[in-house]
C-alpha cells in the first residue's frame, strides 16, 4: 500500500530503494535453494548429505569471518559486509570452483576497504594462520582472488545493514537499554541466509520484536501501528528461533554426532586435488 511504501522510505536510508542491494542481491527461497551448485553435489557433497551439510559448512565460515574480522580489529559492519559478500559470492560461485578458505579473507579485504578501513592483506593473513596453523594461502592469491570475487559481486559493494534501523526503532519502543540484545541478534541473523531474502529494515523489526519479547515487553500493538508486512517480519522472527533451537540442537548432540566440518573440508581438499591435471 502507499502507507507502507511511505513507512518504509522513512525507516530505512532512502538511497536504498535506487540501490543493487535492494534491485538485485534480494532473492526468494526458491532461487536460493538452487544455488547449492550441482558443481559441490557431483564433486564434494552426496546425495546423502542434502543441503543441511552445505548449510554447516557455510556457517562455519561466517564463523570463521566473525573470528578473523575481530582479530584483524575490525568492527561489526566490516565483518557483516564481508558475510554479505561472502554469501553472494556463493550464490554464484561453487565451493569446487573457489576455495572457501581463500574467499572468506578476500572477501574481508574488500569489505574492509569499502567501509572506509582498508588494512594490509598480510594482516589479515597472520589472523588466518592463527586461527589454522595449516592456513595455506599468501598475499598474492588474495590479489587474484579480488578480481574473481568483485566481477562475482558485479562490483556491488554498498551493502545496507539493519544497524542503524534498530536504534531508531528502538527509541520509537523506548527500549533503548536493550540495544546490546538488539545488535547481538541482528549479528545471528546474519548466521543465516535472512539478508538475501529480505531488506535490512524488516530484519531491524523482527529483531526489535524479539528483543521486546525477551525482555517480557508485549510490542503487538506497536507492531500493528507500522506500515509494514507483518507476515514477512513473522517469516523472519521463525527464521532466527529456528537457527536458536538448530544450534541449541547441535550443541547437546554427543560430539561424535555432530557434522564434522572437517571432514568436509577434507573432501573439499581432495576434490581440488582430483581436478589438477597430472604431470605427463
Amino acid at each position: 500500500t502507499n502507507e507502507q511504501a511511505c513507512y518504509c522510505k522513512t525507516i530505512m536510508a532512502a538511497d536504498f530503494w535506487t540501490s543493487s542491494h535492494c534491485h538485485k542481491w534480494i532473492f526468494d527461497e526458491a532461487t536460493l535453494s538452487k544455488s547449492s551448485h550441482a558443481l559441490d553435489f557431483e564433486n564434494v557433497f552426496t546425495e546423502d548429505d542434502g543441503f543441511e551439510k552445505v548449510q554447516c559448512l557455510r556457517l562455519f565460515f561466517v564463523d570463521w569471518l566473525t573470528r578473523i574480522g575481530k582479530s584483524s580489529g575490525f568492527h561489526q559492519r566490516v565483518i557483516s559486509t564481508s558475510i554479505v559478500y561472502f554469501k553472494r559470492f556463493y550464490v554464484k560461485k561453487s565451493f569446487y570452483e573457489f576455495d572457501p578458505r581463500l574467499v572468506a579473507p578476500t572477501v574481508l579485504f574488500i569489505a574492509a576497504k569499502s567501509e572506509g578501513c582498508a588494512k594490509n592483506s598480510r594482516k589479515i593473513l597472520e589472523c588466518c594462520q592463527e586461527v589454522d596453523r595449516h592456513y595455506r594461502y599468501k598475499s598474492d592469491h588474495i590479489d587474484e582472488c579480488e578480481f574473481y570475487c568483485l566481477e562475482a559481486l558485479d562490483f556491488d559493494l554498498i551493502v545496507y545493514h539493519p544497524y542503524r534501523t534498530v536504534t531508531k526503532l528502538l527509541a520509537d519502543c523506548n527500549l533503548q537499554q536493550s540495544l546490546q540484545t538488539a545488535w547481538e541478534i541482528v549479528n545471528d541473523s546474519y548466521r543465516t541466509d535472512l539478508c538475501l531474502l529480505y531488506p535490512p529494515y524488516l530484519i531491524a523489526i523482527a529483531s526489535v520484536y524479539l528483543t521486546a519479547n525477551f525482555f517480557k515487553m508485549d510490542c503487538s500493538q506497536w507492531l500493528k501501528t507500522l506500515y509494514i508486512n507483518i507476515e514477512e517480519v513473522m517469516e523472519i522472527v521463525c527464521s532466527i528461533l529456528r537457527y536458536y533451537e538448530k544450534s541449541d540442537q547441535e550443541l547437546s548432540k554427543p560430539e561424535d554426532d555432530r557434522i564434522s566440518v572437517q571432514q568436509l573440508l577434507t573432501r573439499l581438499d581432495n576434490a581440488y586435488l582430483s581436478k589438477r591435471p597430472h604431470n605427463s
